[in-house]
């Protein structure tokens, strides 16, 4: 019982720093997001297969274990793609040369679309139009 709530407090704690925190802006904030939601999920479904069913004894075959670790992380991809993009992020394509040397073409960005609500554009940002 303790268990699980420390892990739902876990996923709320990164749901916040996603939405509230806003650390996606930064390329070690995205990393350290990406790792940490996708540690809390493997280690959710390891733990809740590994542990012994209290009326049997018994722990769960190994075959279901391998069949729901690739399914978790699926699930957690998703999910973690749909809480950036709710909180806001969006990663583009660069199609044309016009930014070289700082971008180059092909490159992949993350854009934050809110970042220019409440502020102005400051000098050396970086702007995206459709």
């Amino acid at each position: 019982m303790a268990k699980g709530m420390l892990l739902s407090a876990l996923f709320a704690v990164l749901i916040s720093a996603f939405l509230a925190l806003r650390l996606p802006r930064y390329y070690v904030g995205l990393a350290a997001l990406g790792f940490s939601w996708l540690a809390l999920g493997v280690y959710s479904a390891c733990s809740a297969e590994l542990i012994r069913n209290p009326q049997s004894g018994y722990r769960i075959s190994k075959w279901w274990f391998a069949f729901t670790l690739p399914v978790v992380l699926l699930i957690v991809t998703f999910t973690g793609r749909g809480i950036v993009r709710a909180s806001g992020f969006t990663t583009f394509d660069i199609p044309s040369d016009s930014m070289e040397p700082t971008i180059q073409k092909g490159d992949r960005i993350v854009v934050d679309t809110r970042a220019f609500r409440s502020r102005v554009p400051q000098y050396q940002e970086v702007i995206v139009f459709h």
